[in-house]
């Protein structure tokens, strides 16, 4: 069976490198940002509160459904990820996750670059047509509902690589320049699954990481 988006959904991308920066890059720390948090054995999942899987809450991550995705480890499943468990979205097709408390720890700044970068995966055996569907981004705004992005990736991801074969991770990099920013201004991390409820297409999340600097031209 194919599978059809509407062509304002569409967008393809190709496996990417995190954009390189000047030596006046720094980093913003995302907590628990490979999901490692529970550490939790092969075949498990532990919901964002932790009342499914038993094992506590996923540290420094929410969700609208707190009690349906969260993180997963099944190591057959994704060999694209990086340390044991990644994030999924297991709810319905508006679902969706953010850092905790809507914050990053710190005010977002004005007049600065950020570039963030996150990996996708490959669900082996499960996606379909190489090609998975969601939202994720940088964010300002007091909830889910409300955000404002700062710069985001919403629709179609192909999983292949800058050749055109198929990969079991893409790596997205997003880069946003602000202007002023009022003082106080908050910002996060978030996504959705897109108003896509297949999981042929459900797309999962590894190693979020979050720059300041100048990006280099490559």
């Amino acid at each position: 069976m194919k599978f059809f988006l509407p062509l304002q959904a569409l967008f393809l991308m190709t496996a990417l490198s995190a954009a390189p920066l000047s030596s006046r890059a720094g980093v913003v720390e995302i907590p628990n940002s490979g999901f490692e948090e529970p550490g939790i054995s092969d075949e498990r999942n532990v919901s964002f509160d932790g009342v499914n899987g038993g094992m506590g809450p996923v540290a420094g991550w929410s969700s609208n459904e707190p009690s349906s995705g969260g993180v997963i480890r099944v190591d057959r499943h994704y060999p694209g990820r990086t340390g044991n468990n990644v994030l999924y979205l297991h709810g319905t097709g508006d679902q969706s996750f953010h850092t905790e408390n809507f914050d990053l720890g710190e005010e977002l700044k004005s007049n600065t670059t950020y570039v963030l970068c996150f990996d996708v995966l490959r669900w082996a055996g499960v996606t379909l047509n190489d090609t998975v569907i969601f939202r994720a981004g940088l964010f300002t705004g007091p909830d889910y509902e409300s955000r404002q992005p700062l710069k985001q990736f919403e629709g179609a991801l192909q999983l292949i690589d800058k050749t055109g074969v198929p990969a079991d991770k893409v790596t997205v990099t997003l880069v946003v320049t602000t202007g002023t920013v009022a003082p106080g201004t908050r910002f996060w991390i978030g996504g959705d699954a897109f108003s896509n409820s297949a999981d042929a297409h459900r797309a999962h999340f590894d190693e979020f990481r979050l720059y300041t600097g100048t990006p280099l031209q490559e």
